[in-house]
């Protein structure tokens, strides 16, 4: 399996498929290579795709691709990826691009499916009730929600918190926490004839 550049966008991402979307310089000459995929996860039901088909105009419903990253030396991620020679090494070649208050140097890859002598990269989710210092620390955007701004989403009582790495695809375990199920607040008023809800 080849790694080629501009194969993909996440314009056409599918669930199923990876996209390598790019490389970022940091610090110490590294990069930051940044993962995309969208991912069957548990409590999304089949029918969810008949949702947001219906409600494609409401961002709340968009089929977003998780997203992770990884840092890497240029010349070892060029070697395992089997770009030539200078692709993510020459910085000159990266677009200053702004991210919140600060510009970062950014390549473009959109690599779709990247692999490592013919084994798919992929995202693998964890998720725990433990958070990491950055996730205690930003728990309001970093802990699970019902839609956007919704509720916290628990499992037994705690928070839960999801990680991303990225490894190849036979070594891919995912671990989903089952959700707390939601209180009812209010009593539904329903006619048992018909089973028609009034409120």
């Amino acid at each position: 399996m080849e790694n080629t550049l501009n194969s993909g966008s996440l314009d056409t991402l599918k669930q199923g498929q990876v996209l390598l979307v790019s490389a970022t310089q940091v610090k110490g000459g590294k990069i930051q290579l940044e993962f995309a995929e969208v991912l069957n996860t548990p409590g999304a039901a089949d029918s969810k795709g008949v949702l947001r088909m219906f409600n494609k105009s409401d961002d709340r419903f968009s089929s977003r691709a998780r997203r992770g990253w990884l840092t890497s030396q240029p010349e070892d991620a060029e070697e395992l990826l089997g770009l030539p020679e200078d692709t993510l090494s020459d910085f000159d070649e990266y677009q200053k691009v702004k991210v919140g208050n600060t510009k970062k140097k950014v390549l473009m890859l959109n690599i779709l499916n990247p692999s490592i002598d013919g084994d798919r990269l992929v995202l693998q989710i964890t998720e725990t009730t433990k958070p990491t210092d950055w996730q205690r620390e930003n728990k309001s955007t970093a802990a699970k929600r019902r839609g956007k701004d919704g509720e916290y989403i628990t499992h037994n009582g705690k928070k839960i918190y999801s990680n991303v790495d990225i490894v190849l695809e036979e070594q891919c375990s995912h671990t989903f926490l089952k959700a707390d199920e939601i209180a009812q607040t209010e009593d539904l008023l329903v006619d048992e004839e018909t089973g028609e809800i009034f409120n």
